[in-house]
């Protein structure tokens, strides 16, 4: 699958449940653009050139209650495999997230309208926006290390509500499931 530096790289993931860090194509491979994306489960995409650029930095801060780093990998972290459990359970937030990928890269997974996966492999400058009540998760990719800047923009860290009853009840999930519905319903 060949890209431009500034293009998601999405697709539909298969039902395979071993190796986080394969490509996990279905077949024959169903690959998605960012306008299906975000219309298939309202993630929004933009690509940032400059990460380091401070000045953007602070442009997509701005209006965020709080944000963090997250120096994901075996080398550079405490409590890694706790992390990559954590990480890789399904679970959904109560407030949108922003997440810019500065260094590195992983598989960003997460639900569509119809409960499927669609698998995001996100790299240096790709910035996804997440709506409140998206189930996802990640995955690191082959090389083992993501660097992200995490935006929150009500809450002041990261709280996660693993699916479940509580999760699948929760206000925000059903506001985000009638958001997808209307949008649907728009575009036909």
């Amino acid at each position: 699958m060949e890209t431009t530096m500034n293009q998601l790289r999405a697709w539909y993931r298969d039902n395979v449940a071993d190796d986080p860090v394969g490509l996990h194509l279905t077949n024959p491979p169903h690959f998605l653009s960012a306008e299906e994306v975000k219309l298939n489960s309202g993630v929004e995409y933009e690509f940032i050139a400059d990460t380091e650029d401070q000045a953007e930095l602070d442009k997509l801060r701005k209006g965020c209650s709080h944000y963090d780093w997250l120096d994901f990998s075996k080398d550079t972290g405490t409590n890694f495999e706790e992390n990559r459990v954590k990480f890789a359970q399904e679970h959904l937030h109560a407030d949108p997230e922003k997440r810019l990928i500065t260094d590195g890269g992983g598989f960003f997974e997460v639900r569509d309208q119809d409960d499927r996966w669609i698998r995001l492999h996100l790299k240096k400058g790709d910035l996804i926006t997440l709506p409140a009540g998206i189930y996802h998760r990640l995955y690191l990719d082959d090389k083992g290390y993501v660097k992200m800047l995490r935006l929150y923009t009500e809450t002041t860290e990261w709280v996660a509500l693993n699916r479940g009853p509580e999760a699948d009840q929760h206000p925000v999930r059903a506001q985000y499931l009638n958001s997808l519905h209307e949008k649907v319903i728009s575009v036909q």
